[in-house]
């Protein structure tokens, strides 16, 4: 918390409007900043993120809880994903399929946003790179 509060401050005052980390930050960011290309560093930084959330949640959950939903599934095809998600909470009978239908309305893939179009020589590369450390490399 104190981190947050340190960041936050440092915005207001700063004549920078944007954060100098975004996401989780771990121990070895500022090496990595400096060791790696920017690419590198968000792959690992995103990578950890998702392990870390894994973890936690197979660690304190049972696994009968848990349901992996992404968020692109969900963004191209809202009505099937919320199905999916209601089925695993066992609420699908609660809900009419109407209401779900028009609930899914207001979801939009023009919400994925994507950054700049890596080339495949660096898409490859950061394939591999995240296929070394041996952690989740989903959707590259």
């Amino acid at each position: 918390m104190f981190n947050f509060t340190l960041m936050r401050a440092k915005q207001f005052f700063s004549p920078e409007s944007l954060l100098p980390n975004w996401g989780p930050s771990f121990y070895d960011l500022d090496v990595l900043k400096e060791t790696y290309s920017l690419e590198k560093v968000c792959a690992l930084q995103w990578s950890r993120c998702v392990a870390s959330a894994e973890q936690f949640l197979f660690n304190n959950l049972d696994h009968s809880r848990v349901a992996a939903i992404s968020y692109e599934d969900f963004v191209l095809n809202p009505f099937h994903t919320l199905s999916i998600a209601l089925d695993h909470l066992q609420l699908s009978d609660l809900i009419i399929e109407d209401e779900l239908r028009m609930a899914s309305t207001f979801v939009h893939k023009d919400s994925l946003t994507t950054s700049c179009p890596l080339d495949s020589d660096k898409k490859n590369d950061l394939i591999a790179y995240l296929d070394s450390l041996d952690t989740p490399n989903y959707l590259l």
